[in-house]
């Protein structure tokens, strides 16, 4: 029996008082019983911030319309032995978009916008472009069906000089979308950002400011803010600090400042998501406030799309998952030295919010084991608060799906469809694009059914995929350059060329070396004309140096960075190897075409020639051409 089912039955055993499983208040501790609800759940925190180093935790637990628990764990700050309070400022990340889907709402509701319609120039102020023949609308942007990307790097950054307004900062990044809106959910940072645009626009308002008055203010949420210019704000409120504490407890991120401060620029508190969760649980708690807001509130969280039947999907806003036969929404934010989950079941009247200060990423780019807290605390409280519930996704009725029998592909072809996927929001620029290579899947077609990545479905009907367990899977012949697509569950993943699969990226890498190291023996051995010294130092440079040196540096690095210095945009001089290797490749091939027009040739410089020169300028045209391409 593993340690986290013991701490489970203990939870249980600490609540077996309560009548109703579903309606449930802190058991006091005493000594014939111990276990006390606050008591477990200091005892679940301590034993994960023990095991993975997490410095701090910051909790909020509604239920009822109350507040049922609300507690700091552990650290703010190590080095003043700060420590983590409810009240304390956090950098929520990701969880922003679930403030600014609402304010979106609420800016639509007051000038009276149609959620189905296109988002323009007009709206904006500047001209995001069109895909597959138009730029999308309002609720695709708002259920990341719009078909941007999401790439990270250079989103945020430690220089307050290099901070530009948002509407600057997405003229110069040429935001649009990159696939034909409401194809697929292609979950991104970027549309939130387009819609604050807007707002900022169309209101004379900041973002932060129209924030404020439209949902901080009323929602009584005092201490959040979607400012960036200021590393504390409000009166007595001390922002904790994220650490990467993998390598060094004391290594701490400095204040950074958010490029997209719609999609992950929300610093808050426990105390403040509490009121959060407390109105998405009984809109009308914000009826004195705003008579507006009980009914956006409701909207928000109105299914609005899946792939198709039987799927989980998202709403207006938060996306859906099911624990226990309960609906639950939620969402995660994963900033700079945060970690965060706001979640909530309306059928239980249950939330829970959760912000821990250790880095989402150990170095080699790997998911903490901290950053998995949150899903672990998930499972530890459903399961020790509520009996097992029945509903599932089936149950739900979605106004719209994206997999149909008029668009999906009923009979597959192994040529077509066999192949690496990757998911549909990489990042299409040169470092985040080589960064999203192994992000992807094998899809195979087996005598026993379809194979996805360790999985094998089989067809249950025209459009649908499924395993025994109830994974499901579809496909659609696509419009983006005919890519195919592959809707796996709530995620979609399109089909890469064979140049951009990580198979064919390393084998690259090692034919590089080889080659190299083949034609520095080549040229040593027969190239022994006294008037090619010259020569045989700069090839000995570029051939012998430069290629192996650069790749091993890079893996190395790559092994060895934080890998937060990907949202930094601190790459180091990461940024340069890949460049520098190609340049060094470009160098030899043309240091060997001009030695071709030199007098007569060793044996072998031919075959070196043929073995090096051409195919590695060629590879350094296509490689060149894939990382600086926008797709």
């Amino acid at each position: 029996m593993t340690k986290f089912m013991i701490i489970a039955l203990l939870f249980v055993a600490s609540l077996s008082c309560v009548a109703n499983a579903q309606s449930f208040a802190p058991h006091p501790a005493s000594p014939e019983d111990p276990f006390s609800f606050e008591d477990e759940i200091a005892r679940f925190f301590e034993t994960e911030m023990e095991t993975h180093s997490i410095p701090g935790i910051s909790l909020a637990i509604v239920h009822n319309g109350e507040t049922l628990l609300l507690e700091g764990y552990g650290l703010a700050e190590t080095a003043s032995h700060t420590p983590m309070t409810p009240d304390t400022i956090v950098r929520a990340g990701s969880v922003s978009k679930l403030i600014s889907s609402l304010t979106v709402l609420a800016f639509a509701q007051e000038n009276d916008m149609d959620l189905d319609a296109p988002i323009n120039a007009s709206l904006l102020g500047f001209d995001i472009g069109e895909a597959g023949g138009r730029s999308g609308t309002l609720r695709e942007y708002l259920t990341h069906t719009a078909g941007y990307d999401d790439s990270i790097a250079g989103l945020h950054t430690y220089d307050p000089n290099q901070w530009q307004s948002l509407s600057d900062f997405l003229t110069q990044k040429h935001a649009g979308p990159v696939l034909e809106p409401g194809r697929m959910v292609s979950y991104s940072s970027w549309p939130l950002a387009v819609l604050g645009a807007m707002i900022e626009n169309l209101s004379d308002q900041s973002y932060p400011d129209y924030v404020d008055s439209h949902i901080f203010s009323p929602l009584g949420m005092d201490s959040s803010t979607f400012i960036v210019e200021h590393e504390e704000y409000g009166v007595g409120n001390f922002q904790a600090r994220g650490y990467l504490t993998s390598l060094n407890p004391d290594v701490e991120y400095g204040f950074n400042y958010v490029q997209l401060p719609p999609g992950i620029a929300l610093r808050t508190t426990a105390r403040d998501m509490s009121q959060f969760l407390q109105v998405m649980l009984d809109p009308d708690m914000s009826g004195e406030a705003s008579q507006n807001l009980p009914s956006l509130i409701r909207l928000f969280q109105t299914p609005q799309v899946a792939h198709y039947p039987g799927v989980r999907g998202r709403a207006l806003g938060p996306s859906e998952r099911f624990d226990r036969g309960y609906r639950a929404l939620w969402h995660d934010g994963n900033g700079i030295g945060f970690v965060n989950r706001a979640y909530w079941v309306p059928e239980l009247d249950f939330g829970f919010y959760i912000s821990i200060n250790h880095a989402l990423m150990e170095p080699g780019l790997q998911i903490s084991q901290a950053a998995r807290l949150p899903d672990r605390f998930t499972h530890f409280i459903m399961e020790g608060l509520f009996a097992q519930g029945s509903v599932t996704a089936s149950d739900i009725d979605y106004p719209h799906y994206l997999v149909t029998e008029e668009n999906c592909a009923q009979d597959i072809s192994p040529q077509f469809f066999n192949g690496y996927y990757r998911p549909a929001n990489f990042p299409r620029q040169t470092i985040g694009k080589a960064s999203a290579l192994f992000d992807g899947i094998s899809v195979e077609q087996t005598e026993q059914g379809l194979r996805i990545g360790s999985r094998v479905y089989s067809q249950t009907s025209p459009c649908l995929w499924e395993t025994p367990e109830g994974r499901s899977a579809s496909f659609s012949p696509g419009t983006h350059n005919g890519t195919p697509i592959l809707y796996l569950g709530a995620g979609a993943f399109l089909k890469t060329p064979i140049f951009e699969t990580p198979g064919t990226q390393l084998v690259l890498m090692i034919a590089l070396v080889i080659v190299s190291f083949l034609a520095i023996l080549g040229w040593f051995v027969w190239g022994n004309s006294s008037s090619w010294k010259l020569s045989r130092t700069l090839t000995f440079a570029t051939l012998a140096f430069f290629p192996p040196a650069l790749m091993g540096a890079t893996l190395i690095t790559i092994f060895t960075m934080d890998p937060q210095n990907i949202f930094l945009g601190q790459f180091g001089f990461v940024s340069w190897v890949i460049p520098l290797l190609y340049a060094s490749t470009l160098a030899t091939g043309l240091l060997l075409l001009r030695l071709e027009f030199q007098g007569s040739k060793p044996p072998l410089y031919r075959l070196q020639y043929i073995l090096h020169g051409l195919p590695l300028i060629g590879v350094w045209v296509m490689a060149l051409i894939w990382n600086f391409s926008s797709l």
